[in-house]
Formats: structure tokens, sequence, C-alpha cells
């Protein structure tokens, strides 16, 4: 470039030159530097006119010069040992003068180490840094070691400079607490400073509160950020970290001005999980303020519940106040759910019968108190709410019937297989496999129920089904059954023999082959008779013939009626009485009476 650029030594000599529009070239050498001696070193003139120099160099200005064993002590500098004009300089306090002198003219006293300037105690925090200075002079090497409640430091870690003038402990601890002295050792001796003690208080720290509300929409959602021994708050709005699930999404802003707290504020949007975190750094104090998070999150959701299936009790119901269904659980991968609610109606769309409820988060309910109609239908409208009030589809059930009633059981017999009944407030007398038997409390009637209910002998029960057969037999494949009441079970009905043989009822309700009594299948009945043929070869088929002296004969190949005994040991011999429910089955070309025990008290050997 154009102009003058002067290039000088550094300290100045006076040899420069000026180099106008040209080029300069430099050599720059290392900077040289001795260690023979160091800051608090013991010196002495070893030269009479010692020159005590301005700087460091012989190109500076001479201060003073000085007598042959003069005593000093070198000061702490940059420059110290530095090498210039042919010759290593150094600092050095005389007393009367501090100047430069060249270490030629210099010489080590042989003096034992003395601190002169001892360490101050430090108050600091977690997290913050501690230091801690001494000085000392003598003669050079001076060795240095930290010592904390009197134990060496080790450097490396937080701990710095554990073996010089000067400890730094970095990132405090509270463990860091206690009490730190130097001790400075030479080839004369040793000296130790006083100890200074180091406390530590608590850091700065900081905490982010759970959201205000759990779950939303769009609504507005605040975090509550605390700070703890800030001096400063720092955090701006772009400091915040904002954690993202689904598509979930938030433009966070800050409000607050103190020095203790902050607030978060969002409106969310989209479906998912928000929550945040703030980053280290976002207030000033002792110590470095850490970061926070992430946050407990909060729940966005704008999509409502999926839909429930829906089923009725049954497809024929017996009762005429009562009602019951049960669903599936709805899928939410949102807010969760809140609850469910179901109405009633006699279309899949209206709710006529009752209006929606809630059933809280049961998946099943029963209605009672209702007013119902036989012959008319009924249909259960479940939907699920979530805990944003987003409302699902209406599911609604297939329906259930009423079935029509009939006061007596014999009153089925007339009508045809395929038709619905009701049965209500009938007595069970047997329990067998999957199916029980019903009786009228005046032993004129009784049926065959297909179905694995609950119940017991003695209940009395409320059922619904159609009609139909179970083996040569008529039979109500039930449907529902409700239990309404429990009483003392019905005595069995004695009887003959040829007594059991009954007939047709009619064309529908069959009796047995060659039947002349009165139709009476199902009763709970109780004979006599003598042992003819007894088989326990099957250990869950087990029967045996017996003969009152009517010498029945069905083509088995053995006198009497049947007794089927299932896994009960039947009698071989003798003569017995039996407690059983009056059934039918094929046997050989011929439907026959048979009589079904159902424990081993229903047969007695006399």
């Amino acid at each position: 470039n154009t102009g003058v650029l002067t290039v000088k030594n550094n300290p100045s000599d006076g040899t420069e030159r000026a180099v106008a529009n040209g080029v300069v070239m430099l050599n720059i050498m290392p900077k040289m530097q001795s260690a023979t001696f160091g800051t608090g070193a013991t010196v002495q003139t070893n030269t009479a006119g010692t020159n005590v120099r301005i700087g460091p160099g012989t190109n500076f200005t001479v201060m003073a010069s000085l007598a042959k064993n003069t005593a000093g002590t070198v000061v702490e500098h940059s420059l110290n040992g530095v090498y210039a004009k042919g010759y290593y300089w150094w600092k050095v306090n005389f007393g009367t003068v501090t100047g430069w002198v060249a270490e030629s003219l210099l010489s080590s006293t042989p003096s034992a180490p003395t601190v002169i300037q001892h360490p101050s105690s430090v108050d600091s925090c977690v997290g913050g840094t501690a230091t801690f200075r001494i000085s000392a002079t003598g003669c050079w090497p001076l060795t240095f070691q930290w010592q904390k409640n009197g134990v060496n430091l080790s450097e490396g870690g937080r701990f710095s400079g554990v073996n010089t003038s000067t400890l730094t402990i970095s990132n405090l601890e509270l463990g860091d607490a206690g009490n730190y002295r130097c001790v400075v050792t030479n080839a004369y001796g040793s000296a130790a400073s006083f100890y200074a003690t180091l406390t530590i208080g608590p850091g700065m720290s900081v905490s982010i509160s759970p959201p205000n509300i759990p779950y939303t929409r769009t609504g507005l959602v605040r975090y509550t950020i605390t700070y703890t021994n800030a001096t400063t708050i720092t955090l701006s709005s772009s400091d915040i970290i904002l954690h993202k699930t689904g598509t979930a999404t938030a433009n966070p802003w800050i409000t607050g001005t103190d020095n203790v707290t902050r607030y978060v504020f969002m409106y969310p949007l989209g479906d998912g999980k928000l929550s945040i975190s703030i980053p280290s750094g976002t207030a000033l104090g002792c110590g470095v303020c850490p970061g926070a998070g992430p946050s407990e999150p909060v729940i966005v959701d704008n999509t409502p519940p999926g839909p429930v299936t829906v089923a009725d009790e049954g497809r024929w119901t017996p009762s005429l106040t009562t009602l019951r269904a049960s669903w599936s659980a709805a899928e939410e991968t949102g807010s969760g759910l809140k609850r469910y609610e179901y109405a009633i109606g006699t279309s899949p769309t209206t709710q006529d019968v009752m209006n929606w409820a809630s059933a809280d988060l049961n998946q099943s309910i029963t209605v009672s108190s209702l007013n119902l109609s036989e012959n008319c239908t009924y249909y259960f409208q479940v939907r699920a709410v979530d805990n944003v009030d987003l409302v699902g589809a209406t599911s609604s059930s297939d329906g259930i019937t009423v079935a029509p009633g009939i006061s007596h059981i014999s009153e089925a017999w007339n009508l045809p297989n395929g038709n619905a009944i009701s049965l209500r407030n009938k007595s069970v007398t047997a329990v067998l496999d999957d199916a029980f038997w019903l009786e009228e409390d005046d032993r004129t009637s009784a049926i065959k129920v297909v179905c694995s209910a609950d119940v017991a002998i003695g209940d009395k029960v409320d059922v619904a089904g159609v009609l139909g057969t179970s083996g040569p037999q008529r039979a109500l494949l039930a449907d529902v059954v409700h239990k309404v009441g429990s009483g003392p079970p019905i005595a069995p009905v004695g009887m003959t023999h040829r007594s059991l043989m009954v007939k047709d009822f009619n064309q529908l309700t069959p009796g047995v082959t060659g039947g002349k009594e009165t139709y009476s299948l199902g009763l709970l009945v109780k004979c006599w008779g003598k042992v003819t043929y007894s088989d326990s070869s099957s250990p869950n088929d087990r029967y045996f013939y017996f003969d009152d002296g009517s010498n029945l004969w069905h083509g088995s190949g053995h006198f009497g009626v049947k007794v089927r005994c299932g896994s009960i040991d039947p009698p071989s011999q003798g003569i017995v009485c039996v407690v059983g429910i009056l059934s039918a089955e094929q046997i050989a070309a011929k439907v026959a009476p048979v009589l079904l025990v159902r424990s081993p008290s229903d047969i007695s050997r006399l």
C-alpha cells in the first residue's frame, strides 16, 4: 500500500528503518525465556556495579547501579527470564529500586521459603468457581503443594494449579467445602500458608411445573418456571425447546419480569403431546444456571374416540322391566376416555325409551324400572366421550325383543318349534350338563331348558327363548335367564313304571312309543324297582335298568326303565328307590322313557 511502514523492535533499540512503498521481510523468532528463577526467588547481585534497567535489554535506561551482594526478590512479570540483547532478564525488587537485571549478574540467596501473602477465604456456590492465591519468597526453585484439610490435592479434573501459587476449583460441589492452604518447599525448608475456608452454598436451580391442564384441544396451556438463587433471569422465548409427538405443535411465549418466576404460554394445535425444556445458562448468579426438562407433557387431542361394538343380553328377554347390554372398549389415543354414554330406543337411532345417561367407564349396564312391552324390540345405543369432551360415533346393538309370556308350561305344547316364549317365576328342579329343568309348583308340567345358565335347584327364574327339541322331546332353547328368587325344592311325584309311558300331547309334542299315560315328560318323579342290569364301563355315562313288575321292554335287551347316572356309581343289584327327571331317548327303534338322576342321594337302596 502507499505510505510508510515503520517496523520497530519491542522493546525498541533505536535501529529501526522506514520502508516506503515496498516490502519488508521480518524474521520472527520464538521468545526464549529462562527458568533459572521464578516469582518470589531470593537473589543477590554477584558483581559490583550491577545495572538495574527500566526494561529487559541493554538498550533500556539504567535506573541504578548496585553494589555486589545486594539482596532482592524476583517479582511477578510475564517477561521474566526473557532473552534480549544477548542476556536473560529478571525483574527484581531490591527494596530501594525495582527493575530489570541480567541473569548473569544474579545468584540465588540460600533461604527457606517465606509466605508473604496468604490465601483469602472464599464464599461460593454449587456450580461456581473458587480461586486461592499465595505469594512466597525463598531460594529457587520453590515448589507448591495445595492441601484440603491437611491432605494433598492432585492436579486434574476440577482442580487446576495444585502445584502452583494459584489454585482454581471449577464447577464446585458441596463436598468441596473445607479449609485450604499451600505448603511451599525448597532445598532449605518449607513454609505453610494460613488456612483459607471455602464455604459453598446452594447454586442456582430451575424447575418446570406440570402444565396447568393435563389435556386440551386448543385451549391456553401454561407452564411455570421457577428459579432459585438467580440474580438476573435471561430466559427468552427463543430459548424454549418444544418437544412434540404426532401432529401436535405450538408457538410458546414467555411473560414475567422478576428474578424468580417466568410463565410459558402456548395455544396447542393438532394431536399428540407437547412438553418443554430450557437449556443451561438462562440466568445469572453464582455458578452456571442448569437446564431443566423435559417437563410433564400436555396432551393435545382433537380426534374423538372410536366407535364401540354393542351387544344385547340376548335375542329374547323375559323381563318387562330390565334390559342389559355390554360393549367393547373404544379406541382412544389422545386424552383418554372420560365416560361412556348409553340410551335406549325402539329403533337403532331413537332414544324414546331412555335418553342419554352416563355409564362412567363401565363397559356393561343393567337398566331397571323400565316399562317394556311384549313383542317389542329395544336397542341400546352407546358412545364414548374423552377427557376433552369430544364425543365418538354412536353405535347400536342388534336389538333385544321381549318374548311373549305364557302362564303355564303346558301352554307351550300347543306352539310350534321356533316360537319365542317367556316363562316367568318357574322353579328349577334339576341342573345337568348344559341344561336345567323347570316345573310348575303344582307339579302338573315341566320342560327342559337348553342353556348353561348359573342356576341351582330351588331357584325361581324367568327365561326367554324359542321352542325346539332336545333329542325326541320338546325343549326351550333359552336365550336369556334371570334369577328372580328361590324357594323350597319341588318334591318328586311318585309314579309306577307303566305311568312313565306317556302318550303324545299332540302332533307338536310327542310322548314315548306306545305311551298311554298323561304327558308328563320333564317332571321330577320317584319310582321303585329291582335292578335288572347295570353298566359302569363308561366313567361318565353309567346307567342301570330296574323293574317294578311292569315288565317294560324297549328292545334294548333289558327289562325295565333305564336310569342314566352320569358319573355316579349305579347299583348292581337289589331293590332301589330312584328320584329323577322323566326324560325320553331313542332306544333301538323306540322312544323310551328314561330317568335322569341328579346326585348320588337320588338313588336309595332298600
